[in-house]
């Protein structure tokens, strides 16, 4: 008779001697069949349901039921059965300061026998000594169907998967940067010298390549040009999980570089090689030299949302490339993210299904000069974020101050484009109002336009309508010279407000002739 045949209670008598908060003997006992599975499995869920009521007053797990997030004290009499798991859980929000075996083996449960999560963020507080635990709780993330996965932690002294060794002239060179100055490369459409710029600050990080005074008796024309290479090393992770489930993930949102350090990459990049349709990638303190490594490694063919979200080091031609392998995309947001390298765009067509592009104007100046020549058919939303801060525009060269967002305001007049949405996250920085004042009826190519010709839908967001202070006294004098006609579509308490958001309101109307929609303030 083997152990198969054993009846319930000597089954119950072996189980007993298999500690659960040991180790998942008792449940990997009860997987090996299925009469192991009905007699012993509910043992395990009645560990596990007090376990989870055991995280939830140690706050390491938030869980949202029904929207509503879920405390320790609404757990009653049933919750330690299979029943706990068949709650409605939408979320479940994951906060560690560290992650121990048996906390990782509850969360695992948790995450595996929740049938109505939908999404699960996971945010380390505190630098993991050991990220085994972490790469296990991602991985069942992975295997459950349509989930929205968020991980969050970033913490000084990551360490990026990849090790570079700098050469010059056949020579292994040390990099040594001054702490207080960093190199930026950021180069505005048509500003060439910043990128020059940028790579003779690069260079000058390698003291070998860049002797400091010349060889006596040559000139210093006649010096050696310097060949500056790289080689480029993966860093090996310190353990290896066996087996992953196929990625089943419906978005991944990579908050810090926690999820990108040397031990965890492996188990990251199989998610980013799956059928995932949004991607973000926020607040990653890598190098331009990591994202040229990184980006190539990802795959992801039905990819429709590209989120970036800070200043990522992420050079333009990398980016390109990323387009290029990427078609499907329609919805591509890179808030804050400035322009490294020139934005020269290729001359074929790309990204046929772009919908929706949200940008400073550095990339969306060349986005719609790329789709005044005819591509990028299907983009329609335009989301303006400035680069500026919250005072403004330049307060010079009046009465016409240059602001960075002008050229995407004069492109978006060009006859070429007609059913433009587009929506400002704030008015003051954006410098629309200014523009809209000081500018002429002519591009800087000298030919005629109207405001925002190609614009049908207009919204800002923001709730402060201030502007400037030359931007008023222009607005008040336009408002006595044209009779302030019309009125304000939407209501305001403060009479002072609503009087400068009416005039501004019909400024705009009288300006941007083919406007059908505005809406300021929402």
């Amino acid at each position: 008779m083997g152990i198969a045949d054993l009846p319930a209670e000597l089954l119950f008598e072996v189980a007993s001697h298999l500690d659960q908060s040991e180790g998942p003997e008792q449940a990997r006992l009860a997987l090996t069949c299925r009469w192991f599975y009905t007699t012993l499995m509910r043992g395990v869920a009645e560990y596990q349901s007090r376990q989870f009521e055991v995280l939830l007053q140690r706050a390491v797990i938030t869980p949202s039921l029904q929207a509503s997030p879920l405390s320790a004290v609404q757990l009653d009499k049933d919750s330690a059965n299979l029943k706990l798991f068949e709650r409605p859980f939408s979320d479940l929000v994951v906060h560690a300061t560290h992650l121990d075996a048996a906390d990782t083996r509850s969360l695992r449960y948790i995450i595996c026998q929740s049938k109505h999560l939908q999404s699960v963020e996971i945010a380390i507080i505190q630098p993991l000594r050991d990220h085994r635990h972490l790469a296990a709780v991602m991985g069942t993330c992975f295997g459950k169907t349509g989930l929205h996965l968020r991980i969050t932690g970033s913490f000084s002294g990551d360490q990026s998967p990849f090790s570079f060794q700098f050469h010059s002239n056949g020579q292994s060179i040390q990099i040594a940067s001054h702490p207080t100055e960093g190199i930026h490369a950021v180069s505005r459409t048509g500003i060439w010298p910043n990128f020059r710029y940028f790579f003779r600050r690069f260079l000058a990080l390698f003291p070998a390549a860049l002797p400091s005074t010349p060889i006596s008796g040559e000139s210093p024309l006649a010096a050696p040009t310097p060949t500056v290479t790289f080689t480029v090393t993966q860093r090996k992770p310190k353990f290896h999980i066996s087996s992953l489930p196929t990625p089943q993930l419906e978005s991944l949102h990579l908050d810090g570089a926690l999820s990108l350090l040397q031990s965890v990459y492996p188990v990251t990049l199989k998610a980013l090689n799956s059928q995932m349709t949004s991607l973000t990638l926020q607040r990653i303190s890598f190098s331009i030299f990591d994202w040229n490594q990184i980006l190539p490694s990802i795959s992801l063919p039905v990819l429709k949302t590209f989120t970036l979200i800070g200043d990522l080091t992420i050079a333009f031609p990398d980016l390109l490339m990323f387009f290029e392998r990427h078609q499907s995309i329609e919805h591509l947001y890179m808030t804050d993210k400035n322009l490294i390298g020139m934005a020269k765009m290729p001359l074929h067509s790309i990204l046929p299904n772009l919908n929706t592009l949200g940008a400073n104007s550095e990339y969306l100046t060349p986005f719609l000069q790329y789709k005044r020549l005819g591509h990028l058919p299907a983009l329609r939303y335009i989301h303006i974020s400035s680069i500026k801060t919250p005072n403004g525009p330049s307060m010079t060269r009046y009465p016409y101050p240059c602001d960075d967002l002008y050229p995407v305001y004069e492109l978006m007049s060009d006859p070429h484009f007609s059913d433009l949405w587009v929506t400002i996250d704030a008015l003051r920085p954006s410098g629309l109002m200014d523009w809209i004042l000081f500018s002429k009826f002519a591009n800087r190519d000298g030919n005629s336009f109207v405001h925002l010709a190609g614009v049908k839908v207009l919204t800002v967001k923001s709730q402060d309508m201030s502007i400037s202070v030359e931007a008023t006294q222009k607005l008040e004098e336009w408002k006595d010279s044209a009779g302030n006609p019309g009125g304000i579509s939407q209501p305001h308490q403060d009479n002072k407000a609503m009087d400068s958001i009416s005039v501004m309101e019909n400024l705009i109307w009288v300006k941007c002739a083919q406007l059908e929609t505005l809406q300021l303030g929402v």
